[in-house]
């Protein structure tokens, strides 16, 4: 059912419109145009009489007595008749120029390819050549240490064959696998008389080995025989005509304990801390305590020490004081305030 529509009130009338071009001519071929339905006109009364409608939503319209749903809603879209007509089926422009930019994507992706694949085989290269390297040097006889390859530096006293026979135990073992301080303690193990060494490899089957000797700073008794003996009373071998020159230290080796041993430690070290030229002009250790130590000299003079503290101060000072006239006593106990009589 039609929705009627209202008059416009208070409008002139329109017009007539001229007959359309080509009218008559279809009037003249015997066409007859459809006839519309023309509403029915009111008048201006019944209008007038008509009441208001109040508003309503598009979904119904009500009048008086009755109520008009409208069949069309508002949410459906109207179908124009462009969109009715059809088109070719021609190909898209942008189907073109994805097809481009798939066949872009394609060749960078292979390329990429390529390029990891250069890249692993470069890698397993230098993998390759690092593996041969380690096997050269750290497994391969290439580099094992010979005996006849050993050099000794620095000894005076000792038997460098001796120092390089105690190193026997690593010949074969390549330079790489040598531990330096395990090949360091095994030599000050078996000899005896060393007290430092210092091990660097010689590229490339041999070793270099400085070493620093024991110095005998005085003499002991041990089992009856007087031996020389250094600041850490390692008992070494020493010359008959080497024995004499020595300071004595009336001890045996054999019964050291308690007050005997410290005097003993704190004899041997101030005498190692002296320097040769002092320590050459001391005959005997005279005192029994190891806080007041006391040596005679060899021309009859004493020299009173104290405690092993300070000994490169003391032995400055006393061999200043040593060297005045008529002193029979040095005292640099207190190397601040030393004494003579």
């Amino acid at each position: 059912m039609k929705r009627p529509t209202r008059p416009n009130l208070g409008k002139p009338a329109a017009k007539p419109r001229p007959p359309a071009p080509g009218a008559d001519r279809l009037s003249q071929a015997g066409v007859k145009r459809k006839s519309q339905p023309t509403e029915p006109t009111q008048s201006a009364e019944a209008l007038a009489t008509k009441p208001k409608l109040p508003p309503q939503s598009a979904g119904s319209i009500k009048v008086t007595g009755f109520s008009v749903s409208a069949t069309r809603e508002a949410t459906e879209p109207a179908v124009s008749e462009a969109t009715t007509t059809p088109t070719r089926a021609t190909a898209p422009k942008s189907a073109q120029v994805n097809t481009k930019l798939l066949d872009r994507l394609e060749q960078r992706e292979s390329v990429m390819r390529l390029i990891r694949r250069k890249r692993l085989a470069v890698l397993g290269g230098v993998l390759v050549v690092i593996v041969a390297i380690s096997m050269v040097v750290f497994v391969s006889p290439l580099t094992a240490y010979r005996l006849t390859e050993c050099r000794v530096t620095g000894m005076k006293n000792t038997d460098a064959a001796a120092i390089c026979q105690a190193t026997g135990g690593f010949a074969g073992t390549p330079l790489t696998r040598i531990s330096t301080g395990m090949l360091r303690g095994t030599v000050l193990k078996n000899v005896p008389a060393l007290r430092e060494v210092q091990v660097q490899r010689r590229w490339w089957h041999g070793l270099s080995l400085r070493v620093q000797e024991r110095e005998p700073v005085a003499t002991v008794r041990k089992n009856g025989k007087v031996v020389g003996v250094d600041r850490d009373m390692v008992v070494l071998e020493v010359a008959p005509g080497e024995v004499s020159g020595l300071p004595q230290l009336n001890a045996d080796l054999e019964k050291l304990g308690g007050k005997t041993r410290k005097l003993v430690d704190a004899a041997l070290h101030t005498l190692g801390d002296m320097s040769p030229q002092l320590r050459s002009q001391i005959e005997a250790v005279t005192s029994q305590d190891a806080a007041q130590l006391a040596f005679s000299l060899r021309d009859g003079r004493e020299l009173v020490w104290g405690d092993s503290q300070k000994s490169g101060v003391k032995t400055s000072v006393a061999l200043l004081l040593l060297e005045q006239p008529n002193v029979k006593v040095v005292d640099v106990s207190i190397p601040e305030r030393p004494s003579t009589r």
